[in-house]
């Protein structure tokens, strides 16, 4: 207990806790707003000149300010819990005393870290720290007192120390000295008016009326005792020392002796003196090193040779060392002889009368070659000076040669400049025809959509035969006019280099019968048979869909175009097992016709670029190229699979087509490949639902026909809003509620890709969905509109079913994930990029309710601030990405949370339905009830119960 004079009041401690009793009206309050039982163990109070309260405990000290009292009856406190002189420490010190001295200082004792002197300064507070290893009998602190000459005396569980605070020395006393017994009591210590000290101790109390053991200046001499040379003892008259170590001042060792160990002792015959000893060894160790008590020797090993000096000297209790008390003993370690001063200066003298005789017969030997050298030299100058005379005579005619070929050189380095510069004219004019002409075909994408698009919606309108017939001329020929404009794109491809071969997994068979049904009306209108036959075990393999689709085609329309009426089309498909001459499978095709065959002269030509055979008889159907590129296509596509092609005359009649293209292993290729990624043509085809009558989609497309078509495709289903560029449709998502962006990717000012990357970045429309139309094939402008965040790739031409059914998916595909969402709160379910700006939002929404979701007073105010943004924007975006408003968002997360403590509590019966309302930020369990019994269509009593199963 003590007394607060400021607040009076008394302050109450206890093991469980610390309490404050207001003597004005007789309150006892928790002095800390639900802490109070978290200060157990109270034993040790003192209030210092500052008005601080210092309460000592199990963990650790309080420092409690009495002059801030809050209105509330609390106090403003502060808690050390770690060690005082480590803050580091994840530990704190078990407080047993604590006590004020004379200066306002204070003092903490510890129940097994000493005590701790508190000490500030400008710089702040620091705790100095006294142990036994500073000289105290004990770490267990039990009473902290002063005497009238400013000694500290502190009571442990082994004795009763007096502290020197100026020099941080002790004397230490125990029943030797007087003590009755030197086992003491927790906190009993007491000071009397007149200084004397009361301290409790197990057996009765101790009073101190005054101080015997005094600290006495004495002298205790230090003597060497033994001496030990690599474990064996070292006596008198040996090669180490001739006299007995305790007499001798001066000892020699060997280098080979490893160690060495030097034994000494104090004549201090006081029993309860308890000195100690330090050394250094003069020449290895400048600095005096303190020994244990019980320790009175000192090894060394492995030392240099040279000249040490070993100092010795003892400190009794309570004294300082003495530097006249020093014992000093001179060691000699003796190298080896070949590391000695005078076997140096032997090899020295060895080496340099070596290197003298070296160099006298070296330069012996040197001048008798010279000498030959120099007759040797006079003969060869003679001949050389014969043959230079020769050489002149023939570099005189080299040179009228050289002249004449650098000539020559000159004028045939003119012309290959003037037919290099000749041939990059040529090629460049080559290329920028080209390219002049695939960006011209690349055109004909738009036109050639505004043809198909509005024939198909008048086919499907009109019910006049004759009208029907006309339109289905349009709708063929439109499509054969794109089949050239694709067959013109991709020879540029494949001109240019840029074409490439992505293999995915797939169903070929499949696939093949896709392509083989739109032949089916070709074929049969002139009596045509069209076979197809397959020998493929297992059907899935990995090839490229998009170029066999190529492939395929070109060689079907081929083939009926040499056949007459009534003959057969033969389609072969076979898989050829790895063998000897195969060194993996093989996909063999093979397309047979019953025509007139191909010319032996000219069979060798048909796979040339823009070759057409004149001989042949031909039978032209609608849609099919007469270009003379198709099989040029074929061979260069094949060629880029790592296949073959060619072509054969049947025995009979007719020819056939013959391919064969490389496969990885189908065994193993059904565990070591990876899934066919999901493309846009792939997208199931589902019926078209009738969407909300309150989405708005934005077109965005530069050309205004093909615009007006696209909206007329829509406007029966959705409200629309027209822009005719990238920086346009900005300023409409900036202004308008839109909930889907159809724009094309080629455009004047911005084009499709810069739209939506800006689309992406702004977080107040990131969440739009994204469908990119466009007439580029090309898989690079693909790639690049998914990596900026488009959600769906559609060419031109397209069909109006589906763009429709495109776009009913994605919402429909939308509006799956938020349900799913809205019953678990689970953030994958979203499907939302890991990357994306709304992936980062909705985890930040997620964590910002997950720490207040226990709060009933979090509001929606609250929650914008917390995220950062307003609250308009808040409830856009959790609208457009969960379809809840920011309220319904928290109300269905404490639903989920409420859900699992049910589950959790079927067992255990912790909680009931009250408390687990409470616990998620309900303050009204009834409201709880019926909010949880519409979000999971039973009460939450009997799923507590089991009664949902």
């Amino acid at each position: 207990m003590a007394y607060d004079s400021i607040n009076n009041g008394i302050w109450i401690g206890s093991n469980l806790g610390l309490y404050f009793r207001d003597l004005n009206t007789g309150r006892i309050t928790e002095p800390f707003k639900g802490a109070a039982d978290g200060v157990p163990g109270t034993i040790g109070t003192a209030i210092d000149k500052k008005g601080h309260l210092w309460v000592g405990s199990l963990t650790g000290v309080y420092d409690i300010v009495l002059n801030e009292r809050k209105p509330d009856g609390t106090f403003t406190y502060r808690h050390i819990s770690h060690k005082l002189n480590d803050p580091k420490s994840k530990t704190a010190d078990k407080i047993s005393s604590i006590y004020m001295s004379s200066d306002g200082s204070m003092w903490f004792g510890t129940n097994g870290n000493g005590v701790y002197h508190r000490v500030t300064d400008e710089n702040g507070e620091k705790f100095i720290n006294y142990t036994t290893d500073e000289g105290m009998p004990s770490d267990i602190v039990n009473g902290i007192l002063e005497d009238n000459d400013g000694y500290m005396w502190i009571s442990t569980a082994n004795g009763l120390a007096r502290l020197n605070p100026d020099d941080g020395t002790f004397i230490n006393y125990d029943r030797t000295d007087g003590l009755a017994n030197d086992q003491f009591y927790w906190n009993a210590s007491y000071r009397l008016s007149d200084g004397r000290l009361l301290f409790g101790t197990v057996d009765g109390l101790i009073k101190l009326d005054g101080v015997t053991k005094k600290s006495k200046e004495l002298h205790y001499p230090v003597y060497f005792t033994s001496l030990s040379v690599a474990n064996e003892p070292v006596h008198a008259g040996s090669d180490i020392t001739p006299l007995d170590i305790s007499s001798t001042k001066h000892i020699t060792i060997h280098e080979r002796d490893k160690s060495f160990t030097v034994g000494f002792s104090a004549l201090d015959y006081d029993r309860d003196n308890a000195g100690h000893y330090s050394y250094r060894l003069v020449g290895f160790d400048d600095k005096w090193i303190t020994l244990p008590v019980d320790r009175r020797y000192v090894t060394y090993t492995n030392l240099e040779p040279g000249v040490y000096k070993l100092q010795v000297r003892y400190v009794p209790e309570g004294s300082q060392p003495d530097e006249s008390e020093i014992s000093q003993l001179v060691i000699t370690v003796k190298p080896y002889f070949y590391r000695t001063p005078w076997f140096m200066m032997i090899m020295i003298l060895l080496v340099g009368a070596s290197a003298w005789l070296f160099h006298y017969y070296r330069v012996k030997s040197l001048t008798n070659q010279r000498t030959l050298l120099q007759a040797s030299v006079e003969e060869r100058t003679s001949e050389i000076r014969q043959q230079k005379q020769l050489l002149e005579a023939r570099a005189v005619a080299l040179s009228e040669q050289n002249d004449m070929l650098k000539r020559n050189n000159e004028e045939i380095t003119e012309q290959k400049t003037q037919l290099i510069d000749m041939s990059r004219r040529v090629q460049d004019l080559a290329m920028d025809r080209i390219s002049f002409f695939t960006n011209i075909t690349h055109e004909f994408r738009t036109p050639i959509t505004l043809i198909i698009g509005p024939t198909q919606r008048a086919l499907k309108l009109s019910y006049n035969p004759q009208v029907i017939e006309q339109l289905n001329y349009v709708e063929r020929n439109a499509r054969y006019l794109l089949n050239l404009v694709n067959q013109l794109m991709d020879f540029r491809k494949l001109e240019s280099g840029k074409m490439e071969i992505v293999r995915t997994r797939g169903n070929f068979v499949k696939m093949a019968n896709e392509i083989l049904t739109p032949f089916q009306p070709f074929a049969a209108e002139r009596n045509i048979t069209l076979r197809s036959l397959f020998h493929i075990p297992q059907p899935e393999l990995d090839f490229d869909g998009d170029a066999l689709r190529k492939v395929i085609p070109n060689l079907l329309s081929n083939a009926i175009k040499f056949t007459p009426d009534g003959g057969t089309v033969t389609f072969y498909a076979a898989m050829l097992p790895q063998g000897k001459n195969r060194p993996e499978p093989m996909l063999y095709l093979d397309i047979t016709d019953s025509g007139n065959g191909i010319p032996e002269s000219e069979i060798n030509k048909v796979f040339d670029r823009f070759y057409q055979g004149k001989s042949q008889i031909k039978y032209p159907i609608p849609g099919s190229s007469g270009s003379g590129i198709g099989l040029y296509l074929c061979k260069s596509i094949v060629e880029l699979f790592g296949g073959s092609i060619w072509a054969r005359n049947n025995r009979t009649r007719g020819c056939s087509f013959r391919v064969l293209l490389p496969m990885s292993n189908v065994e193993e290729a059904t565990n070591s490949l990876l899934p066919a990624p999901t493309a846009p043509a792939s997208v199931p085809m589902v019926p078209v639902m009738q969407p909300s009558p309150g989405i708005t989609i934005l077109v965005v497309e530069d050309n205004n026909d093909m615009r007006r078509f696209i909206c007329s495709v829509l406007r029966d289903k959705y409200n629309l809003l027209e822009a005719s560029n990238g920086e346009e449709a900005l300023s409409i998502l900036l202004s308008n509620q839109v909930d889907f962006i159809i724009s094309d990717l080629m455009m004047p000012v911005m084009d499709g890709l810069e739209l939506s990357r800006r689309v992406k970045e702004d977080f107040a429309i990131s969440h739009i969905p994204f469908l990119m139309l466009t007439a580029k094939t090309g898989q690079e402008s693909r790639l690049e509109s998914y990596r900026v965040g488009v959600d769906e790739y559609l060419l031109k031409p397209f069909d109006e079913e589906l763009l429709l059914t495109r776009i009913s998916n994605i919402l429909e595909n939308k509006r799956r994930h938020q349900s799913k969402f809205n019953i678990d709160m689970d953030v994958d379910e979203l499907n939302i990029e890991d990357e994306s700006r709304d992936k980062k939002f909705i985890d930040q929404v997620m964590e910002v309710v997950k720490n207040n979701y226990k709060n009933s007073y979090f509001e929606v105010g609250d929650f914008a601030e917390a995220l950062g943004i307003s609250r308009s924007l808040l409830n856009k975006k959790l609208q457009n990405l969960t379809r809840q408003s920011a309220t319904k968002f928290m109300r269905n997360y404490r639903m989920s949370i409420a859900r699992e403590l049910i589950l959790k509590n079927r067992k255990t019966r912790n909680m009931n339905v009250s408390e687990i309302a409470y616990e998620v930020g309900f303050n009204d369990s009834k409201y709880f009830t019926r909010c949880f019994t519409r979000q999971f269509n039973v009460t939450p009593s009997s799923m507590l119960n089991g009664d949902d199963t």
